[in-house]
């Protein structure tokens, strides 16, 4: 006798997870992704934003920073603040390391460096050097003031991350803790095979029974994540450009440098493919009038503008400033037609800067820093690398502002003038500035016009040219067949806020009638989420299939 029997084949079931993305929020995205965050904010709706600086030999050190907003209980509701100086935003997406800051902390103990290593680094050098060790064997590193006060700028790299409160006091002191995403992820797959058929054969006279037992292989579980669709070619490749910076006193009383030998007293900044380096010291000697100065520079990238800052205590003039590149191209920036001598310091000059902590008033009219061009029919220092992406798709697109509902907020221009011009961020190129609004708008209107840019923008500048306050309340973006791409939306709607210094939401004007609204910025760069002209990526998809 012959028994067979057949198992039936597994069931499979087919299980799709789709996770939508959160609801768009009225509060602005933060303008940079946070380097560092404070411990705890993680779970907060809002962050504080701000750039955090320090020196570090003969720059500064730029780090953009999250931290914990003041929270009050008014009426069983949370609300949310920031010190003056810091925004309040929605932080953006972690960057590719970030680390976390504890304020005030010391480890314990405090001498269980990693590898060994007691080496005192400037916060970024320990930050490269933690990573460097890998997670295994650094955990955190501490930070101490140095001997003049500034804050993070002795550090050393450890192997722990026990926390206690600093005994020496908080300013200056800190720990930070790299997260899990400094870290490249490590994926290890291990294959099973399935285990043999077995077959069992008992033989019982003067009856033959067969037995066939198959055992059912493990249960298999696939994910599949589908990335967003590729809107854009690669980002084009990283390449160093060297060249000299030349600047040259004027010849007028008080243009000169008189600051302390060693300090910094004029700062300069690099735009690249739409962003700013961090400061590097330009001017960190006394200079008299008349006198010119070299520093050489190597960026990653040619850069497109620069701007100077003054950071002693008096104001300096000049009148000529150039570059010499290594190949021996010479691209004058700017030149006072009045060779040597320049001008004399005066409201609304483009050659003098005042400090941004004078010694006197006496200046107080005159800007603290300047923005350059480089422009001009041989504008491109270090051309790079050639290409073979196709051309980018031209995108065309009405761009909306919803003006506040605010006393002043209107715009008040004559008509048919350029009173608020806009530039647009495409491929890590500006475009030239056009008109956004030309005629007369009051409080609480809405305003749009039609843009095409050749290929998709990342970033959008509004400059106010009229003579007065505009404040609005709302920006977006929308091409045909898309939807509306928001770019910052007031928490209070169309009433908006009234003008106050650091809002994000008026812009003063380039010749104001008076000073009431110095306290505000000129013109304000907004980043565009996604394409306009292109569908939002769609959320991620899992698809997990057991057998």
């Amino acid at each position: 006798t012959t028994t067979t029997t057949t198992t039936p084949p597994p069931t499979t079931t087919t299980t799709t997870t789709t996770t939508t993305p959160p609801p768009t929020t009225t509060t602005p995205v933060c303008p940079k992704t946070c380097a560092v965050i404070d411990a705890g904010t993680e779970s907060l709706p809002y962050v504080c934003y701000y750039n955090h600086q320090f020196p570090d030999g003969q720059r500064l050190w730029t780090v953009p920073t999250c931290a914990k907003p003041v929270m009050a209980s008014t009426g069983g509701a949370v609300r949310y603040s920031c010190p003056e100086g810091q925004i309040m935003c929605t932080r953006q997406p972690d960057p590719t390391c970030q680390w976390v800051r504890h304020d005030g902390r010391e480890l314990a103990p405090n001498n269980n460096y990693a590898a060994g290593d007691a080496n005192v680094y400037t916060l970024g050098d320990a930050q490269s050097r933690c990573l460097q060790l890998g997670p295994e064997v650094c955990k955190s590193i501490m930070c101490v003031p140095d001997q003049s006060g500034n804050a993070h700028r002795s550090c050393t790299v450890h192997a722990n991350e026990t926390l206690e409160s600093a005994s020496w006091g908080l300013a200056g002191h800190g720990v930070f803790v790299p997260k899990a995403s400094c870290y490249p992820a490590t994926t290890t797959t291990t294959t099973t095979p399935p285990p043999p058929t077995t077959t069992t054969t008992t033989t019982t006279p003067p009856t033959t029974t067969t037995t066939t037992t198959t055992t059912t292989p493990p249960t298999t579980t696939t994910t599949t994540t589908t990335p967003p669709p590729t809107t854009t070619g690669p980002p084009p490749p990283p390449y160093e450009c060297s060249f000299t910076l030349w600047a040259h006193t004027s010849e007028q009383q008080y243009a000169g440098v008189a600051q302390v030998d060693g300090e910094p007293n004029i700062l300069v900044e690099w735009m690249i493919n739409g962003q700013w380096t961090a400061p590097y010291w330009f001017i960190h000697t006394p200079l008299a009038p008349g006198d010119k100065l070299s520093m050489d520079f190597t960026l990653d990238g040619s850069p497109t503008h620069l701007r100077f800052t003054n950071v002693q205590k008096d104001v300096w003039g000049f009148w000529k400033v150039w570059i010499e590149g290594a190949n021996g191209k010479t691209i004058v920036i700017a030149e006072h037609p009045n060779t040597g001598v320049g001008e004399a310091p005066s409201q609304g000059t483009e050659w003098w800067l005042e400090a941004e902590s004078p010694n006197q008033q006496t200046w107080n009219y005159l800007p603290t820093e300047i923005v350059l061009p480089i422009s001009g029919t041989d504008s491109v220092l270090c051309p790079p690398p050639p290409t073979t992406h196709a051309p980018p798709t031209p995108c065309t697109f009405v761009l909306s502002a919803g003006i506040a509902d605010q006393q002043y907020a209107g715009v008040m221009g004559i008509a048919g003038e350029n009173n608020i011009e806009v530039e647009f961020l495409t491929d890590g190129v500006w475009s030239s500035r056009e008109w956004f609004i030309k005629e007369s708008l009051a409080p609480g209107a809405t305003t749009s016009r039609s843009f095409t840019t050749p290929g998709c923008p990342s970033k959008v500048r509004f400059t106010n040219l009229q003579k007065d306050v505009w404040g609005f309340w709302k920006i977006w973006m929308k091409a045909a067949d898309q939807p509306e791409v928001l770019l910052v939306e007031h928490p209070n709607g169309s009433a908006g806020e009234a003008p106050a210094e650091g809002t994000l939401y008026w812009l003063e004007a380039e010749e104001a009638l008076d000073g009431r609204w110095n306290i505000l910025q000129t013109s304000i760069e907004l980043d565009i989420p996604h394409c306009p002209c292109h569908a939002p990526p769609p959320p991620t998809t899992t698809t997990t299939t057991t057998t």
